[in-house]
């Protein structure tokens, strides 16, 4: 599929063609920039964001969803205040799994990277999303192209580490540093759910809705 001019992308998200540059410029779409300041866009990275796009009502803080993907992974909620838990609570046992995601997606800006050494950069990360559907959906197999996952400690530091270079087609995405335990290679159930929710695939983001409620009511239920 072609890239898609600001116009043309403004239209298809129903928004101006000022805030698809300002989307642009922060990273939250994807694209390139011509000699002259015209940005063409990336069709897939239209299409991710009209399926997280700002929920209704007021936006979740970082504190507040990765408290509830804290609770909903049976860990402790660490920097959350007991009345922010109290409230969590009773959000999470009152909202439609699909305004739970996209709540749940306001806590992410994912970057994308190149690098030489991508098998070694992949076994230092907490694998998430596509690389993690099998964990909860054991109908879907893991992706084999493209690396996504969180950092382990500061995100500054891997990279410099690992020499990797900013790249908006590249097939590394950086989700941030995970403030949970994993499982293993793997981010917690919670948290890979959540994130296969943002995908554009139907069948991955079905899977990641499912998983979601799945662990939503088991919560409730204390089972």
């Amino acid at each position: 599929m072609r890239d898609m001019t600001t116009q043309e992308a403004a239209a298809s998200l129903g928004v101006s063609q000022r805030l698809i540059r300002s989307l642009l410029e922060d990273g939250r779409l994807e694209g390139d920039q011509l000699p002259g300041g015209v940005w063409l866009v990336a069709p897939v990275s239209v299409e991710r964001y009209r399926s997280v796009r700002r929920p209704r009502g007021r936006s979740w803080s970082d504190e507040t969803c990765w408290g509830a993907l804290a609770l909903l992974s049976r860990q402790p909620a660490a920097g959350v205040s007991t009345r922010t838990a109290a409230r969590l609570r009773a959000r999470l046992a009152g909202i439609e799994v699909e305004e739970l995601a996209r709540k749940l997606s306001g806590r992410l800006t994912p970057t994308r990277w190149s690098a030489i050494n991508k098998e070694d950069i992949k076994n230092q990360l907490v694998l998430t999303s596509a690389l993690g559907s099998h964990v909860i959906d054991s109908e879907l197999a893991p992706a084999l192209t493209g690396i996504e996952g969180y950092v382990v400690g500061s995100q500054d530091e891997f990279i410099e580490k690992n020499l990797i270079v900013p790249d908006q087609h590249g097939d590394i995405v950086l989700f941030g540093s995970l403030p949970l335990a994993p499982q293993g290679r793997y981010a917690p159930d919670a948290v890979i759910a959540a994130d296969l929710a943002r995908s554009i695939d139907s069948r991955e983001r079905g899977a990641g809705l499912s998983a979601l409620e799945r662990l939503r009511r088991a919560w409730l239920d204390g089972t």
